[in-house]
């Protein structure tokens, strides 16, 4: 049988424990709260179209489209290039006479 002593100091650890817990879980509730009051100016169905996104992943996002325009040309080699302008343009001008036959 624990003696008193180790019963007093397991209740003790136990509500240090305890009121660890509450606190994040209130620091949590906090951080709940502030999302949902900068969405609450938008209407429900909006809010059904915007997404939240960290401002830090936006800018390594942008950073990482900069890059891929920057480097691309050199990673694609100008025959593949060429053939994809050539099927585009081939793709459009056989589109155009399809279309003007099915009007009249």
């Amino acid at each position: 049988m624990a003696s008193k002593e180790e019963l007093t100091v397991k209740a003790t650890s136990l509500v240090k424990e305890l009121r660890e817990n509450l606190q994040s879980l209130v620091r949590e509730m906090r951080g709940y709260e502030e999302e949902q009051q900068t969405t609450s100016f938008l209407t429900a169905e909006e809010q059904q179209r915007v997404l939240l996104v960290q401002k830090s992943d936006m800018e390594r996002l942008a950073s990482e489209a900069m890059m891929l325009k920057e480097f691309l040309h050199k990673v694609l080699s100008t025959e593949y290039i060429d053939a994809m302008s050539k099927l585009t343009q081939v793709e459009t001008s056989s589109m155009v006479p399809l279309e003007r036959k099915k009007k009249p």
